[in-house]
């Protein structure tokens, strides 16, 4: 938070900004969206910089969504992000677990087949009958990665943050830790993003398209239409996205050839999906952007 206030002054309603995350960053995002949303008494220092979060926060860093906290609101209200770009953050119970797959997933998933709620292990009874089992957990990446003392000589994405991006072990255990709190199968910040959403904000969710991509985007997709009632609008086989209905819908975008990484798996398709669904419910905001760079060229 203090941040984000260093580089855009939250008490100005004229202040624009899009928020963007990838992978655990997004837990990091929806918790920032908690605290815009929710948390109103920031205090500011002497300067912009020294803004400090009061009251609430102790309750908060004990990992509690702020609704459950005695917050104090002040007259004045952050300014939200004018648009919050999601790339499969970790945000559901599904994002830190590891799953087998049933032979028939691929078809099932494209069927929509898979289990709509938290039957985790695929097996519980339904009211409406037995459905078919299609994946069963098998661990909690999140979980055993905080509990190693030290870093694990297989996993090349970690010794490469460590050794080049001034990553250390520590502070991996500890992000891993903080995701298996706000990643339990009660999905707490599905509701901050619900809410966002309901509150007129602008939501993209980016995915991949390999097999463990499309599950966990599909469980996204369930949670916030079953528990909150809300649409993803999905591109359309041209490429094109239509306008969202405020507060009721939100984008979805699959990229093609992609993984975890899509950025970098398929990157032309991922900034043209992600810009044409901003551009087309935002233009008023990037036409000032357009007109911003137009202006300092002159």
């Amino acid at each position: 938070m203090q941040v984000l206030h260093a580089r855009v002054d939250l008490f100005d309603p004229r202040a624009r900004y899009v928020l963007l995350a990838h992978s655990a960053g997004g837990a990091v995002l929806s918790r920032l969206l908690d605290l815009l949303m929710n948390g109103e008494s920031l205090v500011l220092g002497h300067g912009r910089e020294s803004a400090v979060l009061t009251g609430e926060l102790d309750c908060y860093l004990t990992r509690h969504p702020l609704k459950q906290c005695e917050v104090t609101h002040h007259d004045k209200q952050f300014t939200r992000p004018a648009a919050v770009v999601a790339m499969e953050p970790s945000l559901l119970f599904f994002d830190v677990t590891e799953r087998q797959y049933s032979e028939d997933i691929a078809d099932a998933l494209e069927k929509g087949q898979v289990r709509e709620f938290w039957d985790l292990q695929g097996n519980k009874e339904h009211s409406g009958g037995k459905l078919p089992g299609h994946f069963s957990t098998v661990g909690n990446w999140a979980a055993d990665l905080a509990s190693l003392v030290e870093a694990p000589k297989d996993a090349g994405w970690i010794t490469d943050a460590i050794e080049n991006k001034g990553w250390t072990w520590n502070m991996f255990r500890g992000l891993c830790a903080g995701l298996v709190h706000w990643c339990p199968e009660s999905n707490p910040q599905a509701e901050f993003v619900a809410q966002y959403i309901k509150e007129g904000g602008s939501f993209t969710y980016v995915a991949g398209t390999e097999t463990d991509n499309k599950f966990r985007a599909h469980m996204v997709k369930v949670v916030l239409e079953k528990e909150y009632g809300l649409k993803a609008v999905e591109t359309s086989g041209e490429g094109g996205v239509k306008d969202l209905k405020d507060g009721q819908e939100y984008y979805f975008h699959a990229i093609p050839e992609a993984g975890h990484e899509m950025y970098a798996d398929n990157l032309p398709v991922t900034s043209d999906l992600i810009s044409v669904g901003l551009m087309t419910d935002l233009p008023k905001l990037f036409a000032g952007v357009e007109d911003e760079i137009l202006h300092k060229r002159q």
